[in-house]
């Protein structure tokens, strides 16, 4: 068992994002819904910043194990981010990304054998991981999903197993574990529908598992009207407001009200 288990992991990140205190906890869950574009992969490299850096800049100088599942990842943005972020020198920036940890996946079955294989980094790890990024578990979902032809339960098997895994890593190393997830199914998921109020498309499609795994769940809206772009982001595990946000050269920002 890691010897940083009992220490705090992650702190300062998601200032004013997350309910409750504000800041993302040792051992939350978190997954961000969104359609192309939306935003949803700029968010999580920004709270992967936040988690990489050191104190001095605000950020709390922890691990990140980074899968990236659909090829997208791109660092010279990170890099990028973190210069202006920073000031830092380039050998302050390799400094911090030698805790960074990048994974390729191609399908479920090699996210499964690698969230097995991960658990001697984090174990034996001097400096402490507190995040698992998983970008974007729908990717492989889709891919996956006609393996278990018209069963519905082996379709999701590899899903389980998944969650099993980082439901073990969660709970031995205090793990943070953030996802994103392309929203392709749209549902007003208000219950009692009123013209004044915003229609949030989000329909869930991953499995009963997945869906009780994850503490807290937001929704990212873009909406491209006269050459002028409007970000939004939900949490609908509380009644927070819908905030707007802004991605720039320094990564995302929520907009002060």
């Amino acid at each position: 068992m890691s010897i940083f288990c009992t220490s705090l992991r992650v702190k300062n990140i998601g200032r004013e994002l997350f309910p409750g205190p504000g800041f993302l906890q040792d051992g939350d869950v978190v997954e961000i819904i969104g359609e192309q574009s939306t935003g949803k992969s700029t968010i999580l490299q920004d709270l992967m910043i936040t988690c990489l850096l050191p104190e001095d800049h605000d950020g709390c100088m922890s691990g990140v194990i980074y899968f990236d599942l659909d090829y997208h990842f791109d660092l010279l943005r990170v890099v990028a981010i973190i210069e202006q972020r920073t000031q830092g020198t380039e050998n302050d920036i390799q400094n911090w990304l030698k805790n960074f940890h990048l994974i390729r996946c191609a399908d479920m079955e090699q996210l499964v054998i690698s969230l097995h294989a991960i658990e001697p980094l984090i174990a034996n790890s001097k400096i402490p991981v507190g995040m698992i990024i998983l970008d974007s578990i729908s990717a492989l979902h889709w891919v996956d999903s006609n393996a278990g032809n018209n069963s519905q339960y082996l379709k999701e098997a590899k899903l389980r197993k998944i969650v099993q895994v980082l439901q073990a890593l969660k709970e031995r190393y205090k793990l943070c574990i953030l996802a994103s997830t392309q929203q392709l199914l749209k549902k007003d998921c208000r219950q009692n529908r009123d013209d004044e109020e915003e229609v949030v498309p989000y329909k869930p499609f991953l499995c009963r598992q997945w869906l009780e795994f994850v503490k807290h769940r937001f929704v990212v809206t873009k909406d491209d009207h006269e050459e002028v772009t409007t970000r939004k982001i939900l949490c609908l595990s509380s009644k927070m407001d819908t905030k707007q946000f802004v991605i720039d050269e320094k990564g995302f920002h929520l907009v002060k009200a």
